[in-house]
């Protein structure tokens, strides 16, 4: 149950959004999946006046052209496991949709948009994005922007976002096939480390960390690479050591933890991108 009194919103435009979170600042939240959001306001964690539903707007969840997709602000776990196109041109990300904490309850309300702009450090779209090399549009105030995921994860719950502003949809490239590996300390619980394998459109190899650092951490494996394509585990190793040098720390795992699970983590994705 809500504590505080709260107003409604389901706007119909981007245009609408944009002017509601404008009109009411930091005392609107925007509305996904609200699996994030509605539970942190039921403990009393978050208080927000309005509450701005993206449900009008009318966005398909899933969509295709040109050999990209994009997944809708509202597109849900479900929603990428009900794509049998989306699944066979990138099956990392069906493979985190199935495997996602909170099961069929949580597949089937849950977006991969709302997690990533929450950017909680463990959760796994952030660093699926990361590694899918995704291009977020952005509607704000002055308009449509893009921004890439590169630049989007600025820290733990924080990203590029301005007042204002919210995601309408993530564009990525298809044909993404690798590696997905993740720690977790009960069936329940969130991960406390999460490694993608993939290849980059010009075949090199690709390296996401995610949950090791408050933003997920994307290694280039171009160097790792060997004249057969495979990469040399043993260089790896070392890399990924020397690479993690913030590794959070939560009451899930402490910050020595998670560095030393980093480089196992990595090894086992890559090991399942060169089988795949």
């Amino acid at each position: 149950m809500i504590r505080t009194p709260t107003r409604y919103h389901r706007p119909q435009t981007p245009e609408e959004v944009g002017a509601l979170l404008a009109e009411h600042g930091e005392a609107a939240a925007v509305l996904g999946g609200g699996s994030w959001l509605l539970p942190l306001m039921n403990r009393g964690e978050r208080s927000y006046e309005h509450l701005v539903d993206l449900a009008g707007l009318g966005l398909e969840a899933v969509t295709a052209q040109d050999g990209e997709f994009e997944l809708a602000a509202g597109a849900t776990y479900e929603d990428v496991l009900a794509d049998a196109d989306l699944i066979a041109s990138v099956p990392l990300l069906a493979q985190m949709s199935a495997g996602v904490t909170g099961g069929r309850q949580l597949r089937n309300r849950a977006t991969l948009v709302g997690s990533a702009c929450f950017q909680n450090p463990s959760s796994e779209a952030p660093a699926m994005f990361r590694a899918l090399a995704a291009v977020f549009r952005v509607h704000g105030p002055a308009g449509e922007r893009e921004v890439e995921a590169a630049d989007f994860f600025r820290g733990a719950y924080e990203t590029a976002l301005e007042p204002g502003e919210f995601v309408l949809g993530a564009r990525f490239a298809g044909s993404r096939r690798g590696g997905y590996e993740k720690l977790k300390i009960a069936a329940g619980g969130w991960p406390v480390g999460t490694a993608i394998a993939c290849r980059d459109d010009a075949g090199n190899g690709v390296l996401v960390l995610g949950a090791i650092e408050a933003v997920p951490l994307r290694l280039e494996l171009e160097q790792l690479q060997r004249g057969d394509g495979t990469i040399d585990l043993a260089g790896l190793e070392h890399l990924v050591d020397a690479s993690v040098t913030a590794p959070w720390d939560d009451v899930l795992g402490d910050a020595e933890y998670r560095r030393a699970i980093a480089a196992p983590l990595a090894r086992r994705a890559i090991e399942q991108m060169e089988a795949a």
